[in-house]
């Protein structure tokens, strides 16, 4: 079974987990192409022990959100499965693949630091990648791919030259806008005429300075 629970050691609040490991069978099911489809990502969570097993957050307990936040995490791996033969032969999977395996490059040998074992309840946040990347793509041209990585949560290339570019924050916080705008700016790198857009939840209030930046840039 996937499926597992962590605590938040602060709040003491527990979460349902999931490994990411959705079995089927059929050709294109697995971890790594869910991953990809579904623009989840992991969490690391330590075990007493001191080992560490990462998962996807897919609900807290015993809240009003448990079942539908469950709900939408099985509908999920069932669309998933439904497309998941058409989808790893497209090249969106084929370049999320691609700039994953660049992180991973880029990251090997570090040394790694320890975590806060506080969970940050962000289990609707690859929903709301996911359901980017479907409106997105019904508008393709041309050329175009729209993958992920795991430090960017969306963006567009057209014949392989990056055209637009999505963080998605789940609050509008100066912290949180600061980093949207530092992630924005150093994940476009040298790419001209890049569309940026920082993604935020309805009725957040953005500091009048802080918006003046946002049009400035």
């Amino acid at each position: 079974m996937g499926g597992f629970f962590a605590k938040d050691d602060k709040t003491g609040a527990l979460f349902l987990m999931h490994s990411g490991k959705v079995g089927g069978g059929a050709k294109g099911v697995g971890k790594n192409s869910f991953l990809a489809w579904s623009a989840e990502k992991l969490i690391t969570i330590h075990a007493k022990d001191g080992s560490e097993r990462t998962g996807i957050l897919v609900a807290p307990v015993g809240t009003t959100e448990t079942s539908a936040s469950i709900r939408r995490f099985v509908k999920k791996v069932a669309d998933f499965k439904e497309v998941a033969r058409e989808y790893v032969s497209s090249e969106d999977y084929k370049q999320t693949v691609i700039d994953n395996d660049r992180y991973n490059r880029e990251h090997a040998g570090r040394k790694k630091g320890k975590r806060s074992a506080v969970i940050d309840y962000e289990s609707r946040h690859g929903d709301v990648v996911h359901a980017l990347r479907e409106y997105r793509l019904k508008q393709r041209n041309t050329g175009e791919v729209a993958p992920n990585t795991k430090l960017v949560d969306l963006y567009v290339l057209r014949n392989k030259i990056m055209t637009e570019i999505y963080e998605v924050k789940t609050d509008t916080s100066r912290q949180t806008l600061y980093t949207a705008i530092g992630q924005l700016l150093v994940h476009t790198g040298d790419h001209q005429n890049v569309k940026r857009f920082a993604v935020l939840p309805v009725g957040g209030v953005i500091p009048p300075d802080v918006e003046n930046a946002f049009n400035h840039l």
